[in-house]
C-alpha cells in the first residue's frame, strides 16, 4: 500500500526502513532521502523526483556526478545523479508545462522495500499533479523500482489505467562521473544513426567510438542492448545495459553552455557525461488502455 505524502521520516522508517540496509533521513540538501547500504556498496535516493543521487560500489569511486549546488527543494531539479524525465522528454508540447515532464520535480511516495541475497530494493510511485492541465495523465500510474547490489538496476513502469491511449517519451537522465571528458570513449553505439540536436536535428551515422571535444546533444536510434563508457583515468568501464528502450541520448553542455546553466561550476563539465536510457524523439511509446510499458537500465562497473 502506498505511503501518503504526509508520512514523517520516522513513519517512513517504521513502515519501510530495514536497518541498517535502508534508512530514511532528512538530507542536508533540503529534502528527504533513503540511504541504502549493502555488502556491495551504498546508494542515496531522493524522494523528491525519485532521483538517484549517489551510488558507490564497494572499492569504487562514485558512479554519478552531482552538482555541489544541488538542492532538492529548489525550483529546478537537482542537477546530477539520475533525474527521471517522464511522461515527456525535452520541451513540452504546450506552453506553461515544464521541460522533461513533471515526474522529476514531484514528491514520490514510497510503496515498498525489501532485502534479498545482499541486495536492497525500494519501490516508489508518482501521481500526476491535480488539475485540468494534467487530466490526460489522471489514470496513468508510474512506478520506479530500484535494486542496489553488485549492480544498480532502475525500472520505470508506466501503467495505462485510462480509457484512451497515451504517448510517453522518457529517459533515465544519468550523469556519469568521469576523470576527464577528453580521455573517455563511449562504445556500443558504432554504426547507429543519430539525430544531432545541435545541427538542426540532422541525421548522421556514428563512426567508431564516441569521443567528445565540444558540446554534444545526440539522440541515437535503434541501438543495441548495452553501451559502455571507457575511462582510463579512473581505470574502469561503466556498463549501461537496458531493456524497453529504443534510443540513447548522449549529452554534455561543454564550457559555454555550462556557464549559462548556473549550477555547473567552471570546469566541472569535464567531469561528467550524460548517457541516457530513453525512449525519445522518434522512440516515443504509445501505450494502449490496460497496457504497461517498462523502461529498465542496469549499471555495473568493470575494471579497465
Amino acid at each position: 500500500m502506498t505511503g501518503p505524502v504526509t508520512d514523517t521520516t520516522a513513519e517512513l522508517n517504521e513502515r519501510f526502513g530495514r536497518p541498517p540496509a535502508i534508512r530514511f533521513v532528512d538530507s542536508a540538501l533540503g529534502g528527504r532521502v533513503a540511504n541504502i547500504t549493502t555488502p556491495h556498496g551504498t546508494a542515496t535516493l531522493a524522494l523528491k523526483g525519485a532521483q538517484l543521487l549517489d551510488w558507490r560500489p564497494a572499492g569504487s569511486e562514485p558512479v554519478f556526478w552531482l552538482s555541489p549546488m544541488a538542492r532538492l527543494y529548489a525550483v529546478k531539479p537537482a542537477r546530477g545523479g539520475v533525474p527521471i524525465c517522464w511522461p515527456w522528454f525535452g520541451p513540452a508540447s504546450r506552453d506553461g508545462l515544464p521541460a522533461h515532464g513533471f515526474a522529476r520535480t514531484a514528491d514520490w511516495q514510497v510503496d515498498g522495500s525489501g532485502l534479498e541475497d545482499g541486495r536492497a530494493s525500494l519501490s516508489l510511485t508518482c501521481d500526476a499533479p491535480v488539475g485540468q492541465t494534467y487530466a490526460a495523465w489522471a489514470n496513468v500510474a508510474v512506478r520506479l523500482d530500484v535494486w542496489v547490489g553488485q549492480s544498480l538496476r532502475l525500472a520505470l513502469t508506466t501503467d495505462n489505467r485510462s480509457d484512451h491511449p497515451v504517448r510517453v517519451s522518457e529517459a533515465l537522465h544519468a550523469y556519469f562521473s568521469i576523470s576527464d571528458i577528453a580521455k573517455v570513449q563511449i562504445t556500443g553505439l558504432e554504426g547507429c544513426k543519430f539525430e544531432d540536436q545541435l545541427c538542426g536535428h540532422a541525421w548522421a551515422t556514428q563512426s567508431g567510438p564516441i569521443t567528445i571535444a565540444s558540446e554534444i546533444d545526440r539522440v541515437y536510434a535503434d541501438n543495441g542492448p548495452a553501451c559502455e563508457i571507457r575511462d582510463p583515468g579512473l581505470k574502469r568501464i561503466l556498463r549501461i545495459a537496458k531493456q524497453g528502450s529504443t534510443t540513447t541520448v548522449v549529452w554534455n553542455p561543454w564550457s559555454e553552455k555550462a556557464a549559462r546553466l548556473g549550477d555547473v561550476p567552471p570546469g566541472s563539465e569535464r567531469t561528467f557525461v550524460c548517457v541516457e536510457t530513453a525512449n525519445a524523439r522518434g522512440g516515443t511509446k504509445t501505450i494502449e488502455p490496460g497496457d504497461t510499458h517498462r523502461l529498465v537500465a542496469e549499471y555495473s562497473i568493470l575494471k579497465l
